[in-house]
């Protein structure tokens, strides 16, 4: 899922459920910053490195391994159910790795991160969550079980998707799964199914004592709206007027918060915590390059990005305790 799934629809999906305020606000930006925070910063006080960031996403996929499972598996590739039936394959293999939709692990990881009250950390649960539904039946390393037969895909590295490239991304695709015994993904269906989980599941958080059967009419108004706003062709990958214009209507109305959907740019919470300078190295004899410092801004310690920072390092030890407690996956972890 890209950014009109983990910020504008996570924006409308929790402003039906009843999120509101600064809450809303914090919920959506981390859900689509969990994405974009793939830069470690060393940053320095006096001179010396104080701090460093965990990211949770990674541009570099040919890192180790080790690399890799500190991001994928916890962030984006949740491990899920060994034998869901959405996971059979043509080959019959299995991986205690392989991403299932709402498998009993996403829900635990995302429940507990709802318990501890803190919408930085419930956005990177909500980012996790529905991306099971996106990148179900694929793992979060490499690994043969990612590989598809094309040429072309085959000289790319098995990691994730990367040999479906940005098929089990794009929100209006139908596309053919080769290692699947139900091959036929409709991407809308496990998009909108995605989005029904996310609602009820955010809707308790909101108004614990919310009536089930309103919850369940919000719930179904909610994806009849979202169907009619992504639209249906699956050849318009990226989003068009519109289908921007029809998600901005939904977040005006009522029902939706009357809210306006905020603009988003990955290094906005950046700016405003980090300072950022830079220094000749070298003798103007020599060969010069320039070296980037960056501090923190007074106040850092209350400000967005460093509050997402400490989020995404509690989330990840929390996610990483849970999955481990799989002997297998403690196995990998602890190699």
């Amino acid at each position: 899922m890209k950014n009109e799934f983990h910020f504008t629809i996570t924006h409308l999906i929790a402003a039906r459920a009843g999120i509101k305020g600064e809450p809303l606000r914090i919920l959506v930006h981390s859900s689509q910053l969990t994405d974009d925070n793939d830069t470690v910063y060393p940053i320095r006080s006096d001179g010396t490195i104080t701090y460093r960031n965990r990211i949770s996403q990674t541009m570099q996929p040919l890192t180790s391994h080790t690399d890799r499972l500190e991001v994928y598996p916890l962030f984006h590739f949740l491990p899920g159910d060994l034998n869901a039936p959405s996971a059979a394959r043509v080959d019959g293999q299995t991986s205690p790795f392989n991403t299932t939709p709402n498998s009993l692990t996403a829900n635990r990881i995302i429940d507990a991160a709802f318990a501890t009250n803190d919408y930085y950390q419930i956005g990177i649960a909500c980012h996790a969550f529905v991306d099971t539904w996106a990148h179900q039946n694929f793992v979060g390393f490499k690994s043969d079980l990612n590989g598809f037969s094309d040429f072309f895909d085959s000289v790319i590295p098995n990691i994730g998707h990367a040999d479906a490239k940005t098929k089990p991304d794009q929100p209006r695709l139908v596309w053919d799964d080769e290692r699947m015994s139900a091959q036929s993904v409709n991407n809308k269906q496990r998009f909108l199914e995605a989005a029904s989980h996310l609602f009820a599941k955010l809707r308790r958080l909101a108004i614990p004592d919310s009536d089930p059967a309103i919850l369940e009419a919000d719930q179904q108004a909610l994806i009849r709206d979202l169907d009619t706003a992504i639209g249906n062709d699956p050849n318009e990958v990226d989003p068009s007027d519109t289908r921007i214009s029809g998600y901005t209507e939904l977040a005006a109305r009522s029902d939706y918060g009357a809210t306006t959907i905020p603009e988003y740019t990955s290094d906005m919470w950046f700016k405003a915590a980090i300072k950022t300078t830079w220094q000749q190295i070298g003798s103007p004899s020599h060969t010069q390059r320039t070296e980037t410092l960056y501090s923190f801004r007074q106040g850092h310690e209350t400000s967005d990005w460093f509050k997402f920072q400490q989020a995404v390092i509690a989330y990840a030890e929390r996610t990483k305790a849970i999955l481990c407690e799989n002997p297998d996956i403690a196995a990998q972890y602890n190699a």
